[in-house]
């Protein structure tokens, strides 16, 4: 009689340590998943994030080294180098100057979006690249102004700070209430070759 109490005793003790033990784990189970989710982000997981737009065709790419242009908007945070096509030239600008490239045949089939593009390293350390034509004014015609990391359109006078995540600094002069950010399309460097496309 003593001996199956003690079996009941016992088994009652292992229950109770199984559902303890089950409670610890969960518990375990969603510390770790939060650390993931908070710690395990890599920048590509983050980039992914990011809403590119398709309205304009984006297709061209770059060896960085032969463009002087491109390299402090590639390796400098904040940054920011123009590209666009002007006749049969690349037309390539930053602070440390302007210089036009004569397109070769390769280059002829490239597509810069609707006003060409703005190329540079946010923040963030992550290579951005947006449409040189003012979103809202949305025409070729109407390319914002690039100076330091702030991109601002001359016909309607809304400034974008670049290395934010294109936050609007200004709305400029009303002729857009609600002004929308600007267009992004995706980039890919890898150390030698800068891509940029939608």
């Amino acid at each position: 009689m003593a001996r199956i109490a003690r079996m009941k005793q016992i088994e009652m003790n292992e229950k109770k340590r199984l559902k303890t033990f089950s409670a610890a784990q969960r518990v375990m189970a969603v510390v770790a998943l939060l650390c993931l989710l908070l710690c395990g982000c890599k920048k590509e997981d983050w980039e992914a994030t990011r809403k590119y737009s398709t309205k304009y065709r984006v297709m061209c790419g770059f060896t960085v080294m032969s463009y002087s242009e491109l390299m402090p908007a590639v390796g400098g945070f904040g940054l920011f180098a123009t590209i666009r096509q002007v006749g049969s030239d690349i037309v390539m600008k930053s602070e440390t100057g302007s210089k036009p490239y004569a397109m070769d045949a390769l280059q002829r089939d490239f597509q810069f979006g609707c006003g060409g593009l703005i190329v540079g390293t946010d923040f963030n350390g992550l290579l951005c690249c947006f449409d040189l034509a003012c979103p809202n004014c949305d025409q070729a015609q109407y390319r914002m102004t690039v100076k330091g990391a702030q991109a601002t359109c001359e016909h309607c006078g809304i400034v974008y700070a670049l290395e934010y995540d294109t936050y609007i600094i200004d709305k400029g002069n009303g002729l857009h209430p609600s002004p929308r950010g600007l267009y992004q399309y995706q980039t890919r460097y890898d150390g030698t070759m800068i891509h940029m496309y939608n």
